[in-house]
């Protein structure tokens, strides 16, 4: 069995509930640089929530991100070996198409609703 673990984390200032093992992105809101859940492929995509955060309404929180290395991240379908991974409007991964923008390799297969490990790769848009 391998083992794998996270490079890099650091903590990001949250607005709003994001779940474990989600795409997140880059979130101007209210002028200050936070994040949010992913909700598109946007150039704002900064790695995967490395846990779970609940917060009411107008509160903020720190969350930690994996930002590069290896993330755990829940599947939105079936993804093999290898697949190159992106994200769908709910922060899940999904295989990568052409025209889309990768953000990491899988490093086991997936069905819908696993959580599986990827390597982070971050932003190149596929052929």
């Amino acid at each position: 069995m391998a083992v794998y673990e996270a490079t890099d984390l650091i903590s990001l200032e949250c607005a709003a509930a994001v779940p474990f093992a989600r795409f997140v992105q880059m979130n101007a809101a209210g002028g200050r640089l936070n994040v949010k859940q992913a909700d598109d492929q946007s150039e704002g995509l900064m790695g995967v929530s490395a846990e779970a955060i609940t917060l009411e309404a107008g509160q903020t929180g720190c969350l930690g991100v994996v930002i590069s290395g290896v993330a755990k991240v829940r599947s939105a379908g079936t993804i093999a070996i290898g697949a190159s991974v992106s994200t769908e409007n709910d922060g899940q991964a999904l295989t990568a198409a052409a025209g889309t923008r990768r953000m990491g390799v899988a490093l086991s297969a997936a069905v819908d609703g696993d959580i599986f490990p990827i390597l982070l790769t971050q932003g190149q848009i596929l052929a």
